[in-house]
């Protein structure tokens, strides 16, 4: 008869035998199943989004980086729209609703702030001059390609797909002529004092000539009502945090 510490020895290897995670009792052929089935999903996943991609790719074929586009340029996100621009209604009324969460203003900086608001932000301090003539109520973004330099990489991650239309807090827009400036909102007014969402208005503080940002519309009919023409933009077929791509021939809002 087999000793107690035998005994146990014999007790512990059959219940190795009947643990379900155990490696020994996994069958030989599922293990080569699973191995053979890694490489084949791998490739069919590759193939899908290379699909994916030929299908943007024809759709933008030709185009150019954001900010090659000249400026001011009214854009469209079509990555914001399921379907695409096919999909849109041709109604002039439902077609504009559906483009309202897609739009957006792309300016440049023709006249930097002159002095740092510092701790003066609350006093309406100027910041920037921008090459667009406000057509109607916007707010300043966050904005589709985040080139300020200085502290891009500080949250860049949490303004990709619909956080690039998050506004910047604290800041106000003026028209002056055919220029929009920009400002940071004085104590009294709506939206103000800024908050402590920190770099997603502080970087404002920093624009300088020749920077890109975006505007988004609040009143969608006034900037339409200016603009029958518009340019897609995509980042689908960019790396995260790359400039967006842009189709070089404009989008006729109407069609």
């Amino acid at each position: 008869m087999p000793s107690t510490g035998a005994q146990l020895e014999i007790r512990a290897s059959e219940a190795r035998g009947h643990t379900l995670c155990c490696p020994q009792v996994q069958s030989k052929s599922f293990v080569a199943s699973v191995r053979d089935l890694r490489p084949r999903t791998a490739l069919m996943l590759s193939l899908l989004v290379l699909c994916s991609a030929a299908v943007h790719a024809l759709q933008f074929d030709g185009g150019i980086s954001l900010s090659q586009l000249p400026t001011p340029a009214l854009l469209v996100d079509v990555d914001e729209l399921p379907g695409g621009v096919e999909a849109l209604p041709h109604a002039p009324r439902e077609r504009r609703e559906a483009l309202r969460d897609a739009l957006f203003v792309h300016a440049r900086v023709v006249a930097a702030g002159k002095e740092r608001a510092g701790f003066y932000k609350g006093r309406g301090a100027p910041l920037a001059e921008l090459d667009v003539e406000l057509a109607g109520d916007a707010y300043l973004a966050t904005g589709l390609n985040n080139n300020w330099s200085y502290d891009n990489s500080y949250f860049w991650a949490r303004t990709l797909g619909s956080g690039a239309r998050r506004p910047a807090p604290g800041i106000g827009l003026d028209a002056i002529g055919d220029r929009t400036a920009v400002r940071w909102l004085r104590d009294d007014e709506p939206g103000a004092p800024q908050t402590g969402d920190g770099k997603f208005s502080e970087w404002a503080e920093f624009l300088d000539v020749g920077d890109e940002v975006d505007l988004v519309p609040i009143d969608v009919d006034a900037w339409l009502d200016r603009h029958n023409t518009a340019y897609l933009v995509t980042r689908e077929m960019r790396p995260p945090g790359a400039d967006p791509l842009v189709r070089a021939e404009p989008w006729v809002i109407t069609s």
